[in-house]
């Protein structure tokens, strides 16, 4: 979902990062679609933020550094998954990854930039007049 927003790839263009400077052995991580979070560790450049965000704004401390070195993943508490966790699906870690390395899980196999429609329901049970948005694609939410 991030193709068209990826923070990473538009730095790189703007800075003119040649890939050849940083190659190296790759490695293939399992991505994890068992919530409605989807973690893709291949994706993922270390930057923390998804942690900081989980453990200083929600509380939860969900996400963490698994392995050292080289072999560092960031997934959630001791490599489980996220049903594990205290996770609250509050979508924090969702805004504020710059790669795309967690995401929503949608049920379209690819995503694309194709016409959406944009709805802004009020949800006036929550304890303060919450604001959703989603985004539909004919009958099939797609964000």
């Amino acid at each position: 979902m991030a193709l068209f927003e990826c923070d990473l790839r538009r730095h790189a263009t703007e800075y003119g990062v040649s890939i050849n400077r940083f190659l190296g052995e790759a490695k293939q991580h399992a991505v994890d679609r068992s919530t409605l979070i989807e973690l893709d560790p291949n994706k993922c450049i270390l930057c923390g933020r998804c942690v900081r965000v989980c453990s200083e704004v929600v509380g939860v401390a969900a996400y963490g550094y698994i392995q050292r070195g080289f072999s560092t993943v960031v997934k959630p508490e001791l490599g489980g998954s996220l049903l594990d966790t205290g996770c609250v699906t509050c979508g924090l870690c969702l805004a504020t990854c710059p790669t795309g390395a967690i995401a929503q899980t949608i049920s379209l196999e690819k995503p694309d930039p194709g016409p959406r429609r944009r709805s802004r329901p009020s949800v006036p049970t929550a304890a303060w007049d919450c604001r959703l948005a989603y985004d539909t694609f004919g009958d099939t939410v797609v964000r």
